[in-house]
């Protein structure tokens, strides 16, 4: 049985959905990884500094 043009149109309007929700999805994993990243770099990055200012300090 052949689908009317309305039902094609519902069809293509549930993928756009479909596909709008899976991106927004994925934009939330990525920003997630992201920032999680930032903050490790951030740690890591203050552990170098603290590290550093002792080392120079008690060579000094």
């Amino acid at each position: 049985m052949m689908k009317t043009d309305e039902e094609y149109k519902q069809l293509l309007l549930e993928i756009k959905n479909q596909i709008r929700q899976e991106f927004k999805n994925f934009e939330n994993r990525v920003v997630k990884k992201l920032t999680l990243r930032l903050v490790f770099i951030d740690i890591t990055f203050g552990l170098i500094t603290i590290a550093s200012m002792i080392y120079f300090h008690q060579n000094s």
